[in-house]
């Protein structure tokens, strides 16, 4: 059966859907939100491939639907009250400094003296306090100075966009 047959059912028709416990709550709200709009015509319904995310997120049929942050001076500064590690600070200079420039791994521990394992737990901190800043829970969001394979050179860089390094020095500021 489709999903158009079912939405043309009776509307009072159940239907059995296995959820994943971790969505079941957002499956909840969901339907809730559906019942209390009174969303109850089929005809108002969209097939689930024409259909936005219900929740928010900028894509659906994910695992962890990605999230976007929009990196301006704001976010920035926000991230700055919360981000201490010397070498995530570093990362996000460099990268500000040279945009769409790559920033080696291997920079990043020149600049701060840094081994490897310590910039990777940089990244770390990076990482927790963007989702403290921001409010995320899972890791599928849009990152400052998104992380890169240089397959040729076999090296880890990190690069940032032109309107995220201008975000980012303003927000020293």
């Amino acid at each position: 059966m489709s999903s158009r047959e079912l939405l043309n059912g009776s509307g009072d028709d159940i239907v059995s859907v296995p959820v994943p416990k971790k969505y079941f709550p957002h499956v909840m709200q969901f339907i809730g939100n559906l019942m209390e709009a009174e969303i109850s015509s089929p005809q108002t319904l969209h097939e689930p491939s024409e259909q936005r995310s219900p929740f928010g997120f900028a894509e659906s049929g994910k695992e962890h639907p990605h999230f976007h942050i929009n990196y301006d001076e704001a976010a920035f500064q926000r991230l700055r009250a919360i981000l201490k590690n010397k070498a995530a600070l570093t990362a996000l200079d460099m990268t500000a400094s040279k945009p769409n420039t790559p920033v080696y791994v291997a920079d990043i521990m020149s600049a701060t003296g840094a081994s490897h394992g310590e910039v990777s737990a940089g990244m770390g901190a990076l990482t927790k306090a963007i989702k403290k800043a921001y409010g995320i829970k899972h890791n599928n969001w849009d990152w400052p100075a998104p992380f890169h394979w240089d397959s040729e050179k076999q090296l880890a860089f990190y690069m940032m966009e032109p309107e995220v390094a201008k975000a980012w020095n303003a927000s020293a500021s």
